[in-house]
């Protein structure tokens, strides 16, 4: 078995296609939405080398994507113990990357969590303490 090198072709940001209007910048928390944990949901995809054109329609359809749920390319806030979401348009992160050894490999490895970035916008959860 091959040791595991991994080369980033691609790091960066991907912003919304378009801007988020001025009206939608802040995105003020619900009770309810509060109350939920947060989750950060890593994916990964796995395309042949030779799929360059998929890659580039994958990075447009996200950026598309980011423009109908403009709050998924914002960041968490806390302004006087209100959580909200200002949708600045920062954007997510993409990598695209590739690993010396095949699918198949690479899943029996169960290395895959390692390739994800840790998420560093989450908020600090307040949990509510009984009296």
């Amino acid at each position: 078995m091959a040791n595991l090198e991994i080369q980033i072709q691609i790091w960066k940001m991907l912003k919304p296609s378009t801007p988020t209007p001025n009206h939608f910048r802040t995105l003020k928390l619900s009770f309810f939405d509060e109350l939920a944990l947060p989750v950060y949901v890593p994916i990964l995809f796995y395309y042949l080398p030779s799929i360059k054109t998929s890659c580039d329609k994958l990075q447009k359809s996200l950026a598309d994507t980011l423009t109908k749920f403009y709050p998924l390319a914002g960041r968490f806030s806390e302004d006087d113990d209100e959580l909200s979401i200002h949708c600045n348009d920062e954007g997510v992160e993409y990598i695209e990357s590739k690993v010396n050894m095949d699918l198949a490999e690479f899943l029996r490895e169960a290395l895959k969590i390692d390739l994800l970035p840790e998420m560093d916008n989450r908020p600090q959860v307040h949990y509510l303490e009984s009296k």
